[in-house]
């Protein structure tokens, strides 16, 4: 199981639950519909259409629909680029687990302690 969980400062608290992906029952193209759904909701949230959100990232308004949208295959780099273009104070965790028992995990902290 992999859970992902992305937070944003100021972030209204009952559509988090929007945000956290969990893969016990899904498959990868949920994924990735569900973290799209997400990321689009994020920037609804901070005011941004996705012209002005492409103009910050220097990518065309259609990147960032197909992004949303999961047309298309985008990199981590990718989605963490979004994350920042839309508040550089975002967290991120994602959990690995096998059988309920966390194996490993990676956040924006264990980030900021590699820099």
């Amino acid at each position: 199981m992999i859970d992902v969980l992305l937070t944003k400062s100021h972030y209204n608290q009952a559509r988090l639950s929007s945000i956290l992906v969990t893969s016990s029952h899904m498959t990868e193209q949920t994924h990735r519909k569900a973290l799209c759904l997400a990321l689009r909701d994020l920037r609804e949230q901070s005011g941004l259409t996705q012209e002005q959100l492409a103009q910050k990232l220097e990518v065309t308004q259609s990147w960032v629909s197909k992004l949303e949208n999961a047309q298309h295959d985008h990199t981590f780099e990718s989605i963490i680029a979004y994350l920042y273009a839309l508040n550089p104070e975002f967290e991120f965790e994602i959990s690995f687990r096998i059988n309920g028992e966390t194996i490993a995990t990676a956040s924006t902290d264990l980030l900021k302690l590699l820099e």
